[in-house]
């Protein structure tokens, strides 16, 4: 999933977030260091990808050799320059600290000299085919997901405008319309659009996208399932519908009688191979792309449904609540 930003010059940015498939996880260290680098190429051997690091990934000079840089507040905000690090290894709580040997090599901006420690972390294939400053970084923890996840769907910049009329002369005596002050009017909470930004929302260019498609899948014991009707329908019309009481699990009951294949996915599995059609109320084979299947939470005090869900997250082929 990723979000479009526009920066305050109204440039746009995107944050984007990478799930990876099971097999292609970076589970170790070697695999880490096979995506992500932090670290200055060696211009003779890769001449190419040291010219985009030195272009795009070196952060500075700040501190002592440029206090008035952007991310100085005391000091580097950013945590520039690094420690020289001989391997990548993870911290107390899980967070890659990426390889950053002192192998000598370094390029001089202005007076400053740097080298491996003032890196940003890189893939070096997107690096040199995007020519432009690409942030590859891995992400192993909980918390730090929560955290992205609010940073990509956080809203955009907003500005406090003031809204009056021309002040009148003060030596001119107070009228009825100056005395009455609309206090709501005077003050608006706006959305602040740079004209890269508008020109964007014009073009119907997307803002947030999320791929593939995620599928919340009730879950309900016997007979206990929510009916959803309009408000303009009459309660003998609801009790008639042959799919009202239709849901995710009572087809995937109703899947698995009728299709042999889908008895070896579980609940949550069902998504990858078939699409729901919400008219009919039915599992139906997918004809193209996959989608992923999340199963609804449910509170450990909730007694049957809870280990009802436990469960559907294990058992494949089920046919009913009882087999």
């Amino acid at each position: 999933m990723y979000t479009v930003e526009f920066q305050k010059r109204g440039l746009p940015h995107i944050h984007l977030l990478v799930w990876l498939a099971e097999e292609d996880k970076l589970r170790t260290t070697a695999d880490i260091d096979a995506v992500i680098s932090a670290e200055l190429p060696n211009p003779e051997i890769d001449p190419l990808g040291y010219d985009a690091v030195v272009k795009y990934k070196l952060h500075g000079p700040c501190g002592g050799a440029n206090a008035n840089a952007p991310c100085m507040k005391d000091k580097c905000s950013k945590h520039f320059p690094k420690d020289f690090n001989s391997a990548t290894t993870f911290d107390k709580s899980g967070c890659a600290i990426y390889r950053r040997r002192d192998s000598g090599i370094q390029v001089q901006k202005g007076s400053a000299i740097l080298d491996n420690r003032h890196v940003v972390p890189y893939n070096r294939n997107l690096l040199v085919r995007l020519q432009a400053h690409v942030n590859v970084e891995v992400c192993h923890k909980g918390k730090l997901i929560k955290y992205l996840f609010k940073y990509v769907t956080k809203g955009p910049d907003r500005s406090l405008v003031i809204a009056e009329n021309p002040a009148t002369q003060a030596t001119d005596p107070p009228t009825q319309d100056a005395r009455r002050k609309d206090e709501i009017q005077q003050f608006i909470d706006c959305r602040t659009l740079s004209s890269y930004e508008a020109i964007w929302r014009l073009n119907e260019y997307p803002i947030h996208v999320r791929e593939p498609a995620v599928v919340r899948l009730g879950v309900h014991l016997d007979g206990q399932q929510k009916v959803p009707y309009r408000k303009q329908s009459s309660i003998d019309r609801v009790l008639r519908d042959p799919n009202a009481g239709k849901t995710h699990l009572t087809e995937w009951f109703a899947l698995n009688c009728r299709d042999p294949e889908a008895r070896s996915l579980t609940y949550a599995q069902i998504p990858n191979k078939y699409t729901w059609l919400p008219d009919c109320k039915e599992w139906t084979p997918r004809k193209r792309g996959f989608g992923i299947g999340r199963v609804a939470y449910v509170p450990p005090g909730s007694g049957d449904v809870f280990f009802l869900r436990m469960l559907l997250t294990k058992v494949r082929g089920s046919l009913s609540y009882d087999i």
